[in-house]
């Protein structure tokens, strides 16, 4: 996977290195500005224990969620363009309209160019 909402990964990985940095930055520097807010939040993981591991397990499966349905939605695009360029085999044919060296879309719509001298006129033939 080269590239995940259209940014490359390796670009998206140091952004999101940046923000880890940067949020466990603050979190410690609130930790040595408030030290009791800190001892409070830090004595209560082994006190409420169950509390603790649900909420773990919890993020984990989130996680898991979050990374199964980007693998999955990935491999059916890849599959999707796969099978689509298979059944189209290869296509190198290009269609012109007659009389516009741009190809205009129809010669009864006359030639949309602007102007280069070569098209026929711009009005709809007759008959």
């Amino acid at each position: 996977m080269e590239e995940l909402f259209g940014v490359p990964t390796q670009q998206l990985m140091w952004i999101l290195l940046a923000v880890f940095g940067a949020s466990a930055l603050i979190l410690g520097l609130s930790a040595l500005r408030n030290r009791v807010s800190f001892r409070m939040a830090a004595r209560n993981l082994p006190r409420r224990r169950t509390q603790t591991i649900l909420v773990v397990l919890g993020l984990m499966l989130a996680t898991m969620l979050f990374s199964a349905s980007f693998t999955t939605g990935d491999t059916l695009t890849n599959s999707l363009r796969v099978q689509s360029l298979e059944n189209l085999g290869q296509v190198d044919v290009q269609v012109q309209a007659d009389g516009c060296p741009r190809g205009s879309p129809s010669r009864w719509q006359g030639c949309f160019c602007s102007g280069c001298g070569s098209c026929p006129s711009r009005s709809r033939p007759a008959g």
